[in-house]
């Protein structure tokens, strides 16, 4: 198979990826704009999932289980990872648009992977904070709660996640964005030479 032909499914692929995200970003936005009017007392559910917590309940329970505040930050984490998923996926869009005009080692595409390392940063912070929130607010949020009993739940998970492998998968981006660098002015040396 022709590698420019790879490099155009790819781009499609990466496109129809980025149509999702935008669509994802609007459904959470509307919901953001919607949670104001969701009277959580009228919610039945058997099992609710709250981010790091999760509840499966033996029958179904109406109650101010979900509150407004809780659904606003979760759906505004979210959006940002939304955000920085269409920002990286645009950033690899212009590399393989270089890679197929045969310019792979151009300004652009350095300057896109090192914005990739920092967008996987900022993503993994987000989720070192939203793991930190869930972690200290949803327990005591929980716990708080006239649920814990036994009649009505039948299991309580509670997971935190304080994973920095981000940063390992940064800076293996950003030591190739150094690599493209080093190719661009080799390419420019070759050109310059010719």
């Amino acid at each position: 198979m022709n590698i420019n032909k790879t490099l155009k499914i790819a781009q499609k692929i990466i496109r129809i990826f980025k149509v999702l995200l935008v669509l994802s970003i609007v459904v959470y936005t509307l919901l953001i704009l919607y949670s104001g009017n969701i009277d959580t007392a009228q919610i039945e559910a058997t099992r609710i999932s709250l981010g790091v917590i999760e509840l499966n309940l033996r029958q179904t329970f109406q109650d101010s289980v979900l509150s407004p505040a809780l659904l606003f930050i979760t759906l505004f984490i979210m959006i940002s990872l939304l955000i920085l998923w269409y920002l990286m996926l645009s950033k690899l869009d212009i590399i393989i648009a270089n890679a197929i005009s045969g310019q792979i080692f151009s300004p652009t595409s350095g300057r896109s992977l090192k914005m990739i390392s920092v967008y996987v940063i900022i993503e993994g912070v987000i989720n070192l904070i939203a793991s930190f929130i869930s972690s200290n607010t949803i327990g005591k949020y929980i716990f708080n709660l006239e649920l814990f009993n036994t009649d009505i739940i039948s299991s309580v998970t509670v997971k935190t996640d304080y994973d920095i492998s981000f940063l390992i998968t940064a800076f293996i981006i950003f030591i190739l964005a150094r690599i493209f660098a080093y190719g661009e002015e080799l390419q420019k040396l070759s050109d310059e030479t010719l």
